[in-house]
């Protein structure tokens, strides 16, 4: 990314769009198009805020460092197409764990998402967040991500404007780590 002002313009768009559309009265209205709408904001910014963390040099550390807290919860029977939605009992959402997951498999979690569902806490009502697994980790575990947690990490990224930056050459790497503030 040459000049990340304008993906944070886009990243700035799409969470205003996320607040402005994830109400009860737009879900009532047509749950549907809201649906689709957040999802498709949230797909993009994943992607949008991935490419500003893996440039280095464009975000600040406390951004490449964030770190999610989620519920967890593992499969009680093969994910595959036909069996991944709720209602198919493929989760046992009695026994959540707590844990902490880095940006970048948030992230890439929402890139390659075999599994994606929006939260509501009751029907027709706001999205509290999303349920998500990766193709790769479908059958390993689905992470329960809060909108607010995830509109904050949007904040930092359209927020995070380097002030100062150091380089160091890492041998071992064959390439230069970023220190950035």
């Amino acid at each position: 990314i040459y000049d990340s002002s304008p993906w944070k313009v886009r990243l700035t768009n799409i969470r205003k769009e996320i607040l402005r559309i994830n109400t009860k009265e737009n879900f009532e209205n047509n749950d549907e198009e809201t649906y689709s709408i957040l999802e498709q904001d949230i797909f993009l910014s994943a992607f949008i805020i991935r490419k500003l963390i893996d440039c280095k040099s464009k975000v600040i550390d406390k951004l490449r460092d964030y770190t999610f807290v989620v519920d967890t919860y593992t499969p009680m029977k093969k994910i595959d197409f036909f069996h991944r939605w709720p209602e198919d009992d493929c989760f046992n959402f009695d026994e959540s764990k707590k844990m902490h997951i880095n940006e970048k498999r948030i992230c890439n979690s929402l890139i390659h998402s075999y599994i994606f569902w929006i939260v509501q806490e009751y029907e027709n009502g706001p999205a509290e967040g999303f349920y998500v697994s990766s193709d790769k980790d479908r059958n390993k575990i689905l992470y329960d991500v809060s909108l607010t947690q995830y509109l904050s990490f949007l904040y930092l990224g359209i927020n995070s404007s380097v002030t100062s930056q150091k380089l160091i050459y890492d041998k071992k790497k064959q390439d230069y780590i970023f220190i950035n503030k």
